[in-house]
């Protein structure tokens, strides 16, 4: 579990802070979901333990990260589950 916090700048010039945690595709389609809304995200990060990392707003685009994920971490386990070979010198 992560730790999201998001930084939006609402329609009246007010600067609102959120903060949520949750699995890391269910943050990610969350930050989504803030950047389809009217007010503008002004920045975002990921917390984890004690390191904090800023998002790339422009990574995000709506579309649901889930099936993405899920893809990518059959791919690396598929790669781990592999054989080893012996490059011959």
């Amino acid at each position: 579990m992560i730790t999201i916090t998001i930084e939006c700048l609402t329609d009246t010039g007010q600067v609102r802070h959120f903060m949520f945690s949750a699995d890391l595709e269910v943050a990610f389609d969350q930050l989504n979901y803030f950047l389809s809304q009217e007010d503008q995200v002004l920045s975002a990060h990921l917390l984890d333990q004690k390191q904090r990392l800023e998002l790339p707003l422009e990574a995000f685009d709506g579309q649901a990260f889930e099936l993405p994920l899920a893809s990518l971490k059959q791919q690396w386990e598929a790669v781990l589950r592999g054989p080893v070979r012996a490059h011959p010198e």
